[in-house]
């Protein structure tokens, strides 16, 4: 019983949390050039959320909020001004290690 107890439960936990450290240190993807200066220049500060617009002209800063859902509002209403402006760009929502976490193309 406590063999297999061991080999169904156990194992797979241990098999399950080595792989999650593995996905961990490899696995990232990495943060875009363009945004990696940006952030050298002007570093989000902790549990804020940054909105960026990137079109053909360069990357431009929309806006740091306290909350996800007043980033991602910004970046909706910015796509419907690039819409009317007849511009391409994508848009984006970064957290504070620079991740995206929303992207939204008009």
């Amino acid at each position: 019983m406590i063999v297999l107890l061991l080999y169904y439960v156990i194992l797979p936990l241990i098999a399950a949390w080595l792989l999650i450290k593995f996905i961990k240190k490899y696995g990232g993807s990495p943060v875009p050039g363009d945004l990696q200066r940006m952030l050298l220049v002007d570093p989000i500060e902790r549990r804020m959320f940054r909105a960026v617009r990137r079109d053909s002209s360069g990357l431009f800063k929309l806006g740091d909020f306290d909350k996800h859902e007043e980033a991602v509002d910004r970046i909706y209403v910015a796509r419907e001004e690039a819409q009317k402006a007849g511009l391409k760009a994508s848009l984006l929502v970064l957290n504070d290690a620079g991740e995206t976490l929303d992207l939204i193309e008009s």
